[in-house]
């Protein structure tokens, strides 16, 4: 009996694993802006399976934590890096890690509009317009394109956690102010 669910806490052990990389590889695909731009339709396409794989993860949980709880007299310290204790720290580690990820994801905000660009500023080789009280990075040739008091339809990404900075999207001016 505790071979059998020490065979079932396994294979879902790797299921688990399978399940977190491949909703990951689909989070990343689906997030990739050239697919976005150039076939919306394969980009929602992305989002099915890790939709999918976000609801699979915590239902695939339960029975995982079920025969680690069943099978746990069965196990005794075999050494440090066993097989068991590593499948178990990946596993864990996996599942932290893509909590964290779906944390910090929803804290994000796409955010776009007209915006008048109040300055710009470069730390090193990094590169920064300022819109609204945020930092948005910026790509160096932007940055020399880029005119100061200057109208633009601007569209960003920024997250909640840090709420200063952002990553621009696109940009496109509007119109440019002529100094008197």
């Amino acid at each position: 009996m505790k071979e059998i669910l020490i065979r079932k806490r396994k294979s879902t052990s790797k299921l688990i694993i399978v399940t977190s990389i491949l909703s990951v590889v689909f989070y990343l695909l689906m997030d990739w802006q050239w697919l976005n731009n150039n076939n919306y339709s394969l980009h929602e396409l992305m989002a099915l399976p890790y939709q999918l794989f976000l609801f699979l993860i915590p239902l695939l949980l339960l029975p995982w934590i079920y025969y680690s709880i069943r099978t746990l007299s069965e196990l005794e310290l075999k050494g440090l890096l066993s097989k068991h204790t590593l499948m178990n720290i990946l596993t864990t580690l996996l599942v932290v890690l893509i909590i964290a990820f779906q944390i910090t994801r929803f804290y994000g905000v796409y955010t776009s509009g007209v915006f008048q660009v109040e300055s710009k500023w470069r730390d090193g080789e990094k590169y920064y317009i300022v819109l609204e009280d945020k930092n948005v990075r910026i790509t160096r040739n932007e940055y020399n394109l880029i005119n100061e008091d200057a109208m633009y339809l601007v569209a960003y990404e920024w997250n909640r956690l840090r709420p200063t900075i952002g990553r621009l999207e696109t940009i496109e001016l509007i119109e440019m102010k002529v100094a008197d």
